[in-house]
């Protein structure tokens, strides 16, 4: 008797069609980072923190610059389909993250934006890569 060939469990990649847009957003991924940010506050509420009010104020916040980001700007970016617009507005953001962090840093020195801005731009160079 002729043996068949046995079917792998794991899918083809050739069969797969890439995906379009976005990822979906449900309900179960927004519980589950409403859980993660509920940790968050229940931690500093157990450990006498003081940090519940400003980690939620927090979070509100976030969520807002991200949605009013997202589609007011991101959303037009990625239609242009221009990789020097993409790769100026990354540039913008990193500029502004490395001015935000040695703003922020409480040793101060003369190269320290660079450094900074060599530090998230690397990281960054490396999630896309990944990616």
């Amino acid at each position: 008797a002729a043996k068949l060939p046995r079917k792998s469990p794991l899918p083809v990649m050739s069969e797969q069609q890439p995906q379009e847009g976005p990822p979906p957003l449900g309900p179960e991924q927004l519980a589950v980072a409403t859980s993660l940010l509920l940790v968050g506050v229940i931690a500093s509420w157990y450990l006498e923190l003081n940090l519940a009010g400003k980690i939620v104020i927090a979070a509100l916040r976030a969520t807002v610059q991200l949605a009013v980001l997202g589609y007011c700007l991101l959303v037009p970016l990625f239609r242009m389909a221009s990789p020097s617009a993409l790769l100026a507005y990354l540039t913008f953001m990193v500029s502004v993250a490395a001015l935000e962090a040695s703003g922020r840093s409480g040793n101060r020195y003369p190269k320290i934006f660079r450094h900074a801005f060599f530090a998230i731009g690397s990281a960054l160079a490396g999630l896309l890569g990944f990616a």
